[in-house]
């Protein structure tokens, strides 16, 4: 077309059955690229103009296109090397479409838990009052329903705690801030949550992988929460307005989750 920017074609409410559809099909392989989409952020990909719509349930890239010519992404052209297809910067081009994405994952992790009695609602109460009984039962669910959902060989401890980072997200913003840090060389990384507004509690996960026969659930927990009380999170969450900090260690081995409040100094007393 020899434009600089592919413009959308069509924005509409009947597309959104489709994108949401596919979205929620790779909600757990593509988390890390829609959580920093979530944040404002954007990501690199090259684009095919010529999407074939059969090909967009199984090819994450053709989705990367389909949400480019339909509206929900914007596209700026990165100078690269001229041999290859020139990538693209992709970023969420305003508020509208964001809530498309927020109310679709919140949607998704909403699902699971329903299946077995779960309830997003309580979840992010027992985050947010220190409740790590509640916690475990509510994640219990989630995992539980998305084992139901998918092939169990293809959701790897990675992918659940992937799911269960991008539903946070979508669900608890804007009023909170969900932020993982992607940068951790334990592999699975810790997980903030800090409201927007001062005076509001925060929270703090550490997520854990028990393998039988490799680390048993309460080796996992206590290493969770060993590195929560060595970082110290309390002391920049409470300077940041925080009103207490409420702290997990979580252990998960793809089927089972366990959880353990973690005792902060300044911090109220949950339930454990």
């Amino acid at each position: 077309s020899g434009q600089d920017e592919p413009r959308p074609y069509w924005l509409s409410t009947s597309s959104n059955a489709l994108v949401r559809q596919v979205l929620e099909r790779h909600a757990l392989t593509l988390q890390p690229v829609f959580e920093s989409l979530l944040e404002g952020g954007s990501v690199a990909r090259e684009l095919d103009d010529s999407v074939v719509l059969d090909e967009i349930a199984d090819d994450p890239n053709a989705l990367f296109s389909l949400l480019v010519f339909s509206g929900y992404l914007k596209a700026r052209q990165i100078q690269g090397d001229p041999e290859r297809s020139p990538p693209y910067q992709l970023s969420i081009p305003n508020l509208e479409v964001r809530q498309v994405y927020a109310t679709t994952f919140q949607r998704w992790m909403e699902a699971r838990l329903k299946g077995h009695g779960g309830s997003l609602e309580k979840l992010t109460r027992a985050l947010l009052e220190g409740d790590a009984e509640t916690l475990e039962e509510q994640l219990q669910a989630f995992v539980t329903n998305l084992l139901s959902y998918q092939d169990t060989g293809a959701v790897d401890p990675e992918g659940v705690y992937h799911g269960f980072v991008l539903g946070l997200l979508a669900a608890m913003e804007p009023a909170y801030r969900v932020r993982s840090n992607r940068e951790s060389g334990q592999g699975r990384p810790d997980v903030t949550i800090t409201a927007k507004e001062s005076g509001k509690p925060a929270a703090v996960l550490e997520l854990k992988v028990a393998r039988k026969g490799r680390k048993t659930p309460t080796k996992a927990l206590a290493e969770g929460e060993k590195q929560i009380r060595e970082r110290g999170y309390e002391a920049e969450l409470l300077a940041a307005g925080a009103s207490v900090v409420r702290a997990f260690a979580v252990a998960f081995d793809g089927k089972r989750v366990w959880v353990r409040g973690v005792e902060r100094a300044k911090a109220k007393r949950g339930k454990r």
